[in-house]
């Protein structure tokens, strides 16, 4: 496990930012969003952020003080903990500019690893804790040599879980903190298996009180679509539905109602509005990836041309000439389309089932190692199809997909980021979900 403890102090850089997962918030967020929530509150309860960075979502507070209160308010009502010696530092300089005085300051805000080791919570019952958490997802973790001694942190009780922010969220629930307010990422609510085991854990016993999602840019350096959190655990134990209002903030605000359930892994239901079974024949069935691996156990006089997925460069993706035999030579003629998983940021370039020879100019897309779901994904299936018939099918899925997301503002997919358009939130679709709505089509659709 990396020691966020030890971490040498240096000036805050991009590569820091990424190895712990932090992002600093700005107080303009604090004051605009949280403040006036909790304000009413502050006299009877207390305060806690466990990764208080500069401390900008909890010493404003003190604003709402005459000064000659801050030292003994902020000794009685005020914790604040981080991994990182130089945060807790500008903490404790920021909070002295309060007035607060510093022997209170060095007792109050301390540098602590809370994720490796929760500290003692002054009367959880009355209790706020107030954070914007690391995000960190575990597949970053172990894919890059800098973040990979983290790997321990998703051991033992915590296995299964999937981000740093997951691990902040169920040790709260596991010290039985009454109320949350947390600054996460979005997919908290919109991905699939990167969230669901968090969701199934945590929702069964927080309700959402409210929510706000930014569809803007709100951190300098990240790309993630984050939202404001406001968990209020359940006293009567454990349920199996919530629902809630989001407000979507962006240029302008509108609120969307979610009604989700633990049988639905608390996610947006797909709502596939399946065609008559009667009179069908044939359910459509999909299968993806092309491996190397396949293409070079498949040697013979058919050439074909096939685009790297896991190389691209210059606006491109590489092409390369095979040779290979008959049987993957119908089977690449007979399976034209590919699976655009993420929205490209465009209205011109949204997910969804696209043409292989159109777009990238070649015979099939070839895996050359891992697979990522984000990269073009050839789709197959079963059974074949003319190409007159694949070509159906694409605007079948495609516009089945557009009706879907825009009867539920693309809420059953998950957030990617933002695209530079405001307006425009890029989406994720997951291979399950181009599965189900393949299957919804039979092959009398396709005539």
């Amino acid at each position: 496990m990396i020691d966020r403890m030890r971490i040498k102090k240096r000036p805050e850089t991009l590569d820091k930012r990424r190895l712990l997962g932090s992002h600093l918030t700005p107080v303009s967020v604090f004051q605009n969003y949280i403040l006036p929530d909790i304000s009413p509150l502050i006299h009877d309860h207390n305060f806690i952020d466990m990764f208080c960075g500069e401390g900008n979502l909890i010493l404003p507070i003190l604003d709402l003080l005459p000064r000659s209160e801050r030292t003994d308010y902020f000794r009685k009502h005020i914790q604040m903990y981080d991994a990182d010696p130089e945060m807790v530092s500008k903490s404790i300089e920021k909070a002295a500019e309060y007035g607060v005085a510093h022997q209170v300051l060095e007792a109050c805000i301390k540098v602590r690893d809370s994720i490796l080791s929760y500290p003692e919570v002054k009367n959880p019952a009355k209790t706020v804790h107030i954070t914007n958490p690391p995000y960190l997802y575990v597949g970053h973790i172990m894919k890059h040599a800098d973040a990979s001694s983290q790997a321990s942190y998703f051991v033992g009780e915590n296995e299964g879980y999937q981000d740093l922010y997951q691990l902040a969220l169920i040790n709260d629930l596991r010290h039985s903190i009454h109320k949350l307010i947390y600054i996460i990422p979005t997919n908290f609510l919109f991905a699939d298996s990167a969230s669901r085991k968090i969701r199934l854990d945590f929702l069964t016993r927080y309700y959402i009180s409210k929510c706000k999602l930014f569809e803007s840019r709100i951190f300098q350096n990240t790309g993630v679509n984050v939202g404001i959190f406001e968990f209020i655990l359940d006293p009567k134990g454990k349920h199996s539905s919530i629902e809630f209002d989001a407000v979507q903030e962006n240029q302008n605000q509108k609120v969307k109602r979610f009604t989700l359930d633990s049988s639905s892994g608390f996610r947006q239901k797909m709502n596939i509005d399946e065609m008559p079974s009667s009179g069908k024949v044939g359910r459509i069935k999909a299968k993806f990836y092309l491996t190397i691996d396949e293409v070079m156990s498949s040697g013979g006089d058919r050439e074909v041309i096939l685009v790297d997925s896991k190389n691209f460069s210059k606006g491109r993706y590489s092409r390369s000439t095979f040779f290979v035999d008959d049987s993957l030579h119908r089977k690449l003629l007979s399976n034209p389309l590919f699976v655009r998983t993420v929205d490209t940021g465009s209205p011109n370039g949204r997910a969804g089932l696209h043409d292989i020879g159109e777009e990238l100019d070649a015979d099939g897309i070839v895996v050359s190692g891992n697979t990522y779901r984000t990269n073009p994904i050839q789709l197959f299936i079963q059974p074949d199809l003319t190409r007159e018939k694949s070509m159906r099918l694409m605007h079948l899925f495609n516009s089945k997909l557009e009706k879907m997301r825009s009867d539920s503002d693309s809420s059953f997919m998950t957030t990617y980021r933002y695209s530079s358009n405001p307006r425009y939130i890029r989406k994720y679709l997951g291979l399950k979900q181009v599965s189900a709505i393949i299957s919804s089509f039979r092959l009398d659709d396709l005539s």
